[in-house]
């Protein structure tokens, strides 16, 4: 299962908390629902930066100054460049917030400004599908014939009532 990594301040997790529900338990790595209680808190961080095939850092200017945010962007950083987290995203939640007030390797990527939770979720999901394997990315094939045998079906019900 691939797993989202939700990197946000405290101060915007009511817009986090409609995120994660969307995105449901199995695929949300959220502190609410992830972290241990009385755990290390930067273990935990690492434990499950390691799990997260996709992180996602929701930009605003309280994430921007969280030192916790900050240690998450940084660790993010050098499991991506190891290649141990697959894909990142940024969404940016607050309208005072620019692509230049990001961390300066997060302005060379995708970064979106999404200030809904409901799109933000829809681009959290396209992301995490732009990372499936191919296997499971297969074309849906046979749709144009089930149209057309449609059509031909009810042409021949018209058909058959105007007789």
């Amino acid at each position: 299962m691939r797993k989202v990594f939700l990197c946000h301040s405290s101060k915007d997790k009511e817009y986090l908390r409609i995120v994660a529900r969307h995105l449901g338990r199995a695929k949300v790595i959220f502190d609410e629902i992830t972290f241990r209680a009385g755990q290390d808190f930067i273990e935990e961080i690492n434990k499950n930066l390691e799990v997260s095939s996709l992180f996602v850092f929701v930009a605003s200017k309280n994430s921007l100054n969280s030192v916790w945010c900050k240690y998450e962007t940084d660790t993010a950083k050098i499991m991506k460049i190891s290649d141990v987290l697959k894909n990142h995203l940024t969404i940016i939640i607050d309208r005072d917030v620019t692509f230049n007030d990001l961390p300066n390797w997060m302005q060379q990527t995708k970064a979106i400004i999404q200030t809904r939770p409901s799109q933000a979720t829809r681009d959290i999901h396209n992301a995490l599908y732009s990372i499936l394997s191919p296997i499971f990315k297969k074309p849906f094939v046979g749709r144009q014939k089930l149209q057309e045998d449609f059509i031909d079906m009810i042409s021949n019900l018209d058909y058959a009532q105007r007789s």
